[in-house]
């Protein structure tokens, strides 16, 4: 994660010094819903719930720190009208949804035996509208949760992607054979569902998949045949 702590932290700072030299006046930084802290939260998240807390990601105190420092300095930057977008679990056509059905022939790509967390996903056309509505409507110093209204298990939502697209069921595995990958275990274990209603009212920001079967079928529509 060490790359992307940099982005988050240095790789804006630059963006925001590039921001002023141009002469804008909003800045919007992406940001990801794990800040909100992993494992398992009992309450639907909302943008009022502590974001980038300490002590709380057993090994991860990095990567929550990098999301919060990306936040606290355009939210607060005195330059701008900043806004942070908490996007859910981005998925849809494109490269990383090939890299996962490439994983998915080869049966390469396992899922926890119990079935992981809950997580809150996000449509990518759905995001890109909501991150467009935050730049007309946005209010300068406030985050939005970007995700779908529907929580899915991590097992669940693989499973259908796999079918969606015609791959092998996702092999099933023992949960500690995550722990080689800390960051992926923490991610696909932890229960993190978001409340979307701030963006719905503040930004005029609608779906167009209120849930995952939504969005694997329109994803479908768009894509052009499984990866070689």
């Amino acid at each position: 994660m060490k790359p992307t702590n940099e982005l988050r932290t240095q790789g804006t700072r630059n963006l925001m010094e590039l921001a002023l030299t141009v002469g804008a006046t909003r800045f919007i930084t992406q940001s990801f819903m794990g800040g909100y802290g992993y494992g398992s939260h009992r309450d639907v998240l909302t943008e009022d719930h502590p974001f980038g807390p300490r002590d709380r990601s057993a090994g991860l105190e990095r990567t929550i720190a990098a999301m919060r420092f990306a936040e606290d300095q355009v939210l607060n930057s005195p330059d701008f009208e900043g806004m942070a977008m908490r996007y859910a679990i981005f998925y849809g056509p494109g490269r990383p949804l090939d890299t996962m059905l490439k994983m998915m022939r080869r049966r390469q790509f396992p899922i926890p035996r119990d079935g992981g967390g809950v997580l809150s996903c996000i449509y990518v056309p759905d995001a890109a509208a909501a991150t467009v509505a935050a730049l007309e409507n946005g209010r300068a110093g406030r985050a939005y949760n970007v995700s779908d209204d529907e929580p899915v298990a991590f097992g669940t939502f693989i499973s259908a992607v796999a079918a969606t697209f015609g791959a092998p069921p996702p092999p099933r595995v023992p949960g500690w054979m995550f722990r080689l990958a800390p960051y992926a275990s923490a991610a696909i274990n932890s229960t993190i569902r978001l409340s979307n209603r701030r963006a719905k009212d503040e930004l005029g920001w609608t779906l167009t998949a209120p849930n995952y079967r939504d969005g694997l079928r329109l994803t479908r529509e768009q894509y052009n045949g499984l990866p070689d």
